[in-house]
């Protein structure tokens, strides 16, 4: 008679019933626990041969431009990150290192090119930056010089427009010294012509009083014109004195000093070991288990 589909089969011709486990383990015990300890101690093993890594970060604020109420951003987020992981980039990182460029030549640029990278915070434009390297000399040498080159390529986007503002700064002073000398000659002029009219000859009274009338009236119209204009020449250069505000307008800048990982971070020996003790485990209970099996049937 067979037994019921999806159940197992615990009949003598399966090898190990399943009452004969609890003999199992305890004739193999020391074999299982054993082969684990050894599997442990040998995985520990070869976490001591691999090398160290040691982590370093490093934080940035991406620059921007503009006025508080319309920022611009020299480099997004996403931007930067991709650079940070670009090929191109980690190159040149590794040319100031003096590493290798080949692939495999060196296993510091192998590190290097796998755990260069970048996290940016949510809505924030600050970005962290990580690398790893074998001593904790090379692992902050690394993040340095990965700031300080992404640095030195936003200033190449924010220089022209620091040189645009301060032109156009510069010209706005000029406009407003004109404007202002305008309106003092303007200032002027009026008091002389109404002095001229109250010295007037009395046969001309009439005369010269149209004329200065009609001359006040001009003057007054200019001056006010020249006063709207002064007022927004006046406006621009706020504006312009706010865009080049360091609060409002700055390149991409360091946020903390690069900092290294007290202890190394890789490999995780206790990790490496457990899982080494793990596959003892299962290498020696199956080992067992054929053993065992095939020792019933050689008595069978």
């Amino acid at each position: 008679m067979t037994n019921p589909p999806n159940r197992p089969d615990f009949s003598e011709d399966n090898g190990i019933a399943a009452v004969d486990l609890i003999g199992f383990f305890k004739s193999y015990f020391a074999w299982i626990v054993g082969v684990a300890l050894i599997a442990a101690a040998l995985a520990y093993a070869v976490s001591l041969a691999l090398p160290s890594q040691w982590l370093a970060t490093g934080v940035i604020q991406l620059g921007q431009v503009g006025q508080l109420e319309d920022r611009s951003p020299i480099d997004t987020p996403a931007r930067a990150l991709a650079r940070l992981q670009s090929q191109d980039f980690q190159n040149q990182i590794l040319v100031k290192l003096g590493l290798p460029l080949e692939l495999g030549a060196s296993r510091d640029a192998f590190l290097l090119r796998n755990t260069l990278t970048g996290q940016s915070q949510p809505s924030s434009d600050l970005i962290m930056i990580n690398a790893r390297g074998y001593s904790p000399e090379l692992a902050k040498k690394t993040v340095t010089e990965a700031r300080d080159a992404i640095i030195a390529s936003d200033a190449q986007l924010f220089a022209p427009y620091l040189d645009r503002t301060q032109k156009r700064l510069a010209s706005l002073e000029t406009e407003i010294q004109n404007a202002e000398h305008l309106l003092n000659s303007g200032a002027s002029i009026a008091t002389d012509n109404a002095a001229a009219a109250r010295s007037g000859d009395a046969g001309q009274g009439v005369v010269s009083s149209l004329l200065g009338n009609m001359l006040q009236s001009d003057l007054r119209q200019q001056q006010v014109n020249t006063r709207k204009f002064l007022e927004d020449l006046q406006q621009q250069r706020l504006t312009a004195l706010r865009q080049l505000d360091p609060v409002y307008a700055y390149n991409t800048r360091p946020v903390t000093e690069v900092t290294v990982s007290m202890s190394p971070v890789a490999p995780h020996r206790s990790v490496i070991t457990a899982f080494g003790g793990v596959v003892g485990l299962v290498f020696g209970i199956v080992t067992g288990l054929f053993w065992h099996a095939r020792r019933r049937r050689l008595r069978a």
